[in-house]
């Protein structure tokens, strides 16, 4: 009887060690009120980004051989990554608890995956402009404003599933 209850102890001790571990493991699933606020706080800060990015672009187009213009879309497209890295963390970190926020919270995470294709299309154009092959670089500048703006829908219709607001381009 004694070893019974030594036995039963253990196990119990044993569980609570885990549901503590688990508990302190574990992410805090915050609502959808939480993500829908990152969201658009996220979104705040990438509107200065934005006009800059929108700038750059249009200045690179204008004179695709000017190194004032390149060097300008280069360092605009490092802020542009650096703050998409940040972006997708924060929401990586708050998740969905709703069914309908879940689905948001997937596509919003796709989208931005597609916005960080993006931003490699633009680098790709970029080492195009290093080899002196204009043409090339200007049709990859296009290709990314068009994966952008695919993207930028995709994550409009996702942040409706949640209601949050998002930027446009």
């Amino acid at each position: 009887m004694l070893t019974h209850r030594r036995t039963l102890r253990r196990a119990a001790t044993a569980l609570v060690v885990i549901g503590v571990g688990a508990a302190a493991g574990a992410p805090a699933h915050a609502s959808d009120a939480s993500l829908k606020r990152t969201i658009t706080k996220q979104e705040r800060s990438f509107v200065k980004l934005n006009k800059e990015f929108t700038a750059a672009i249009v200045a690179y187009k204008d004179n695709p051989k000017g190194q004032v213009q390149y060097d300008n879309l280069n360092d605009t497209l490092a802020h542009l990554q650096t703050a998409e890295r940040k972006y997708v963390r924060a929401i990586k970190r708050d998740r969905a608890s709703s069914s309908r926020g879940k689905r948001g919270y997937t596509a919003f995470l796709d989208a931005r995956k597609r916005v960080s294709k993006a931003f490699d299309t633009f680098d790709r154009a970029l080492v195009l402009y290093g080899a002196e092959k204009t043409s090339a670089s200007l049709s990859a500048v296009r290709k990314g404003q068009s994966q952008l703006k695919s993207a930028d829908r995709r994550a409009k219709s996702a942040a409706k599933l949640l209601g949050a607001k998002t930027r446009s381009r």
